[in-house]
């Protein structure tokens, strides 16, 4: 019987260390950085990343994960731009994740945080910014009614696109 406890810590640090393998950082996710190549991405992620025939749409598009779920990968110009999350299953560097509060995405990331107006949502619906020093790279968290509902790392201006490729 005590063995039990020792595996059960042993299965949650092999859960951990696979989690974190996926953390959203300024610069990327996991093993894909923004600016990575199609195929740099595609072996990243371990699926072939198909580029839309049309030039218009090749210009910028989404790829989902198949291996993380609720991540996708914002693509202009053949690289990797922007890194969007939608599930309380990631988190960033911090910690931050779908579902925590204004509060506490201000407590991790302090008074550095830039908060303005959503420009979709009510009155009280943010979007918080952290950037990096030289403000070329940020993450974003979309919030509503007070929580986060999503958020997003890359590189400026695709960082501050509101309606994805636009």
């Amino acid at each position: 019987m005590r063995r039990w406890p020792a595996v059960l810590s042993a299965l949650v640090a092999v859960a951990a260390v696979a989690d974190g393998d996926w953390l959203v950082r300024l610069d990327g996710v996991g093993p894909v950085k923004i600016g990575a190549s199609v195929s740099q991405l595609s072996s990243a992620i371990g699926q072939p990343v198909q580029v839309p025939s049309d030039p218009e749409e090749a210009g910028c598009f989404f790829v989902s994960s198949s291996k993380v779920t609720g991540l996708r990968f914002m693509l202009t110009s053949g690289h990797v731009s922007r890194v969007d999350v939608d599930s309380p299953s990631i988190h960033t560097l911090r910690g931050a994740a779908v579902g925590d509060s204004v509060a506490r995405i201000h407590q991790l990331y302090g008074p550095l945080l830039e908060e303005r107006p959503a420009f979709y949502g009510g009155s009280s619906d943010l979007f918080l910014t952290f950037w990096s020093t030289d403000r070329k790279l940020a993450v974003r968290f979309e919030t509503a009614r007070g929580k986060v509902t999503r958020f997003y790392s890359g590189k400026r201006p695709e960082v501050e696109y509101v309606e994805g490729c636009s």
